[in-house]
């Protein structure tokens, strides 16, 4: 069995969207569901708002949050710590990755348009800022 070695730069990306350094040293990790994000620049930014789901026959994965969406997409776990690279054609499905589930996060700054979800649909105990 051939062993795929590669060499990649690591980012933790733009984290301006922290508003404070607490909740940023012990993050809860999981799996990463690479094919469920749409990818630009080969990598999926840091800051990504993130839901947990038990599809594909494992007990948890990381997908997109999506509060439009149906089912447990539409409640938030967190927000993807680190840049995650992602090597087009790679046969790889998941990444594991560690998410922020509570601290300070400036909305104004995440990578995507984001609403800040009913108490129901937000498992986190993020505090939320708007500069």
């Amino acid at each position: 069995m051939p062993n795929r070695v590669s060499t990649v730069a690591l980012s933790e990306g733009d984290q301006t969207w922290l508003a404070s350094t607490h909740g940023i040293h012990k993050n809860p990790q999981g799996k990463l569901k690479l094919a469920s994000f749409t990818v630009e620049d080969e990598y999926i930014p840091s800051g990504t708002p993130l839901a947990i789901t038990g599809e594909g026959g494992l007990a948890e994965e990381l997908v997109p949050y999506d509060a439009a969406g149906t089912g447990e997409v539409t409640v938030l776990a967190g927000f993807l710590r680190n840049d995650i690279p992602v090597t087009p054609g790679s046969p790889d499905t998941h990444a594991n990755v560690a998410f922020i589930d509570h601290g300070r996060v400036r909305i104004g700054r995440l990578p995507v348009e984001f609403d800040v979800p009913a108490k129901a649909n937000d498992n986190t105990t993020i505090t939320y800022v708007t500069n």
